[in-house]
């Protein structure tokens, strides 16, 4: 049964997260601090150095000698599964098409590990499960997305110039070679990444909230759209990791922990594609924006259904 104390626990992780986002949302919306261009700015700071080095800094201090096999096998099937039934739905529907394909399957297999789910997570159910987060986003770094294969081909000259990428690349590379020889990385290199990645979080959330303010709807799709999108990221989504997970054998905490990753809010890199090449981009906007004011009452719900 959860505690009081354990939800409070997990507000104290999470709620911080929204106070980035609800400052920013205020700066532009309410009190006329940030202009476009400026929001612009942090923007790009947050894509180019902020996020990369955030992300280099959790691959690259996690293990990869002890990650968790069937954590990992559950989370691929379950992005097979998603894939295998998109396929069969676009070549057999008129309605099909692979674009559609595309967002569905970033809306039911793509959360936002990174941002939310590691602090969430870490708040829930302690700190393993913030290791078995930096495993997924690993899983989810940008050249080995199944999305991006999907899209290879229009995205290739944008993703070689993404610094998220070389991030990532580089993170696994020296989590490989530190943790198999023992090699500490140098104080002053170390220092130097943590400066910044450790605003990388707290940036991240406060680039999301200028970028909702500067929105002229929350939900831009229609609410009929908007609905189904919730639906798939909040029930198709975890649904199917629970089937995925009973399959593979995870029982118990682990079980839990895959199922509430699964409905945590849209992640963002989706979102940048799916503008940038113009792929339905005002419903993984809603995905994004909707989804995150509504994560933390759904997630919440996930956390005390499944500790019952």
């Amino acid at each position: 049964m959860i505690s009081l104390s354990d939800l409070y626990h997990v507000l104290t992780a999470v709620v911080p997260l929204y106070v980035a986002m609800i400052l920013a949302y205020g700066s532009v919306k309410w009190w006329k601090i940030f202009t476009p261009d400026q929001c612009s700015g942090i923007n790009r700071f947050v894509a180019l150095f902020a996020v990369p080095l955030l992300s280099f800094h959790f691959i690259s201090t996690n293990d990869p000698y002890s990650m968790n096999l069937r954590f990992i096998l559950a989370d691929t099937l379950q992005k097979l599964v998603v894939l295998f039934a998109l396929l069969l739905w676009s070549h057999l529907s008129r309605r099909g098409s692979l674009e559609w394909s595309i967002t569905l399957f970033s809306l039911s297999t793509l959360p936002n590990t990174l941002v939310m789910g590691i602090p969430l997570l870490k708040g829930m159910y302690g700190a393993f499960s913030g290791a078995l987060m930096v495993q997924i986003v690993v899983l989810q770094m940008p050249p080995a997305s199944v999305m991006t294969r999907l899209i290879l081909i229009m995205v290739w000259r944008k993703l070689i110039r993404n610094p998220n990428t070389y991030s990532s690349l580089i993170g696994i590379i020296w989590s490989l070679v530190s943790y198999r020889w023992g090699i500490e990385m140098p104080a002053i290199i170390a220092r130097s990444i943590a400066i910044l990645s450790d605003a990388g979080l707290g940036m991240a959330m406060f680039s999301l909230g200028l970028f909702m303010a500067l929105q002229p709807r929350i939900i831009a799709c229609g609410n009929t759209i908007a609905a189904f999108a919730m639906g798939v990221r909040f029930l198709t989504g975890p649904a199917v990791m629970a089937a995925a997970s009973i399959i593979v054998g995870l029982r118990g905490v682990l079980l839990r922990v895959a199922i509430v990753q699964a409905a945590l809010p849209q992640g963002i890199v989706p979102f940048v594609f799916a503008k940038e090449y113009n792929v339905h981009p005002d419903i993984l906007s809603t995905g994004v924006i909707f989804g995150m004011l509504i994560a933390l009452p759904i997630t919440l719900v996930y956390y005390i259904l499944l500790g019952l």
